[in-house]
């Protein structure tokens, strides 16, 4: 029999596996070949311009934040603003889900929408710290 630890665990993995077959990602490899330099790709990580995410020890970076191999400005933006404590997961799906405050829509389908984002990621920290 296995502990909640444990089907926690699978449970998430089986959500990051559903996430990764529905988002297109860039492998670290793949955005150096797209953008500027590894120099550029680090500062952009360090400064919160972008996200990442890990499977099987290979760093992901979800698309929908770029454009034209740049990050896009609100991805930035909306990464300062959530709690400091979330995981690159938690992130990761946060962007994926519907959201409320969006109308239903996922924060990822919506970045157009600066301050509805704004807004909706505002109202995610206040519930994260309740």
């Amino acid at each position: 029999m296995m502990t909640v630890d444990e089907e926690i665990e699978i449970d998430n993995q089986r959500l990051r596996v559903d996430y990764l077959s529905e988002t297109d990602c860039f492998s670290f490899d793949e955005l150096c070949s797209v953008s500027s330099s590894i120099e550029l790709i680090l500062l952009w990580k360090m400064k919160k311009h972008v996200f990442s995410v890990y499977q099987n020890d290979l760093e992901l970076f979800p698309k929908f934040q770029f454009k034209n191999g740049e990050p896009i400005s609100i991805i930035s933006t909306l990464l300062k603003r959530m709690p400091a404590d979330m995981s690159r997961w938690q992130i990761a799906f946060w962007f994926a889900s519907p959201n409320g405050f969006l109308g239903g829509q996922s924060p990822q389908a919506c970045l157009t929408k600066n301050s509805e984002l704004v807004y909706a990621v505002d109202q995610e920290s206040q519930e994260f710290y309740g």
